[in-house]
């Protein structure tokens, strides 16, 4: 696996970032995965080297929180052995954001790192979503590919931006 800094933040991270928004509970979204089918996919990234990971709140009103919580507790041996990046866009009550609690619980900035943090010309690191074997090796593979510039331009020419869809 190969590593980058988070933006200007100093953090060093993998160059894929696995995305938790798969892992949680069904009944928000029905392709979402429990915690035991979760297991064997966030394993996988572990063992690839993947130690950067993104969830919010939002994600399956908070069921992907607490799998997140249960799943690098259970692969990484200390805290301070991954990036957990967070979102604070989207309430999911009146109560305090992220960043209050941190604050207010004297957390150090190394452990909690903002998805949007990130430099606004480039990604740092890709945020994979994985429900499928081979989804975290297939993406793995993907950061040995090099574009030359026309294939970029060819990639890019067709692309129309949407409005994002599914988060009422």
């Amino acid at each position: 696996m190969e590593y980058t800094r988070l933006g200007a933040t100093g953090l060093s991270v993998s160059r894929i970032c696995l995305g938790m928004m798969s892992y949680g509970s069904p009944s928000w979204r029905e392709w979402v995965l429990e915690l035991d089918a979760s297991r064997p996919l966030v394993r996988a990234a572990v063992d690839a080297g993947v130690i950067f990971f993104d969830t919010a709140d939002m994600y399956s009103l908070g069921a992907s929180e607490e799998v997140t919580r249960t799943l690098l507790g259970e692969f990484f041996p200390a805290r301070d052995d991954y990036v957990l990046a967070t979102k604070v866009f989207n309430p999911m009550s009146d109560g305090p954001a992220v960043a209050d609690v941190a604050k207010a619980r004297g957390l150090r900035p190394a452990q909690v790192a903002l998805a949007w943090v990130l430099q606004r010309k480039a990604v740092t690191a890709p945020i994979i979503g994985a429900t499928k074997p081979g989804h975290v090796e297939d993406a793995i593979a993907a950061l040995d590919v090099e574009l030359d510039e026309d294939e970029v331009a060819s990639l890019e020419a067709p692309y129309v931006p949407h409005p994002v869809l599914g988060h009422e």
